[in-house]
């Protein structure tokens, strides 16, 4: 195996086992993903890139209690976004 880096080694690997996840999700009805890779892709960014910034020195560093709130508030985010929805029925304009 061929790999670049432990961490993209890493990376890739966290992305399969997501993706894999979604995709029994999408099979037992409880979300809707077309693409699970990429969705998977977005998640892992969504959870890293403002801590791994901050971390950086790009901005203050984050406590443990705001880094515990920014998990949950991603996958708040990612699965309410990704939750089976009925179409929206177009709404009519009020006659004035």
């Amino acid at each position: 195996m061929n790999r670049v880096g432990t961490t993209e080694g890493a990376s890739n690997e966290t992305v399969i086992t997501i993706s894999r996840l979604l995709v029994r999700e999408v099979a037992a009805g409880r979300l809707t993903v077309s693409d699970p890779h990429f969705a998977a892709e977005a998640f892992l960014q969504m959870v890293l890139a403002a801590p791994q910034r901050r971390a950086l020195g790009l901005g203050r560093r984050m406590t443990t209690a705001e880094l515990n709130r920014w998990v949950v508030n991603v996958v708040d985010l990612f699965l309410n976004g990704c939750r089976y929805r009925l179409p929206a029925t177009p709404r009519r304009a009020k006659a004035q």
